[in-house]
């Protein structure tokens, strides 16, 4: 399968520049080719609008503590009634 990235915005860290208006092609799990998105967009490509990529960037954070108080959604379940809390 191959996904073509429209008019995004690549940073590259190497350099600390980052350029515009870029065509990002992938092929499977592989980045086969970054250039200029000139011309038409290609038809089945995903428009970023501008949007910055950030190669190689994982989220790989986890949340050790937190006031589940103050984040409706997270934490344990409330308890339901009869059980202990």
């Amino acid at each position: 399968m191959t996904l073509v990235l429209w008019d995004a915005r690549r940073y590259d860290s190497d350099t600390g520049t980052a350029t515009d208006h870029q065509a990002v092609t992938i092929e499977e799990d592989t980045i086969t080719s970054i250039g200029e998105a000139g011309g038409d967009m290609p038809p089945g490509a995903r428009d970023l609008g501008g949007a910055t990529l950030l190669p190689g960037l994982i989220d790989a954070h986890a949340h050790v503590l937190s006031d589940t108080s103050r984040s409706p959604g997270f934490g344990p379940p409330p308890a339901r009634h009869g059980e202990p809390p």
